[in-house]
């Protein structure tokens, strides 16, 4: 049996392919992790923000007003 036309990886190239897979996967991890943070950064922000949320228009904004500025006559 002859080999001639069988491609030949190195084991070299392979343990590269696997490094840089692996190095992709934790960088999406890292990725993951940085939005949940960003997330929860947001999530408690809004819990000490003065802007309560009216609702939405038929054209799709939404409408919040600032209970810190709307004062009694």
């Amino acid at each position: 049996m002859r080999l001639k036309n069988t491609p030949v990886i190195s084991l070299t190239f392979l343990m590269f392919l696997c490094a840089t897979n692996a190095l992709a996967i934790q960088q999406l991890e890292d990725m993951d992790q940085a939005v949940i943070d960003a997330e929860q950064a947001v999530i408690e922000d809004s819990k000490s923000s003065p802007w309560f949320f009216v609702g939405h228009s038929v054209s799709g904004f939404d409408y919040y007003l600032n209970i810190d500025t709307i004062k009694k006559i």
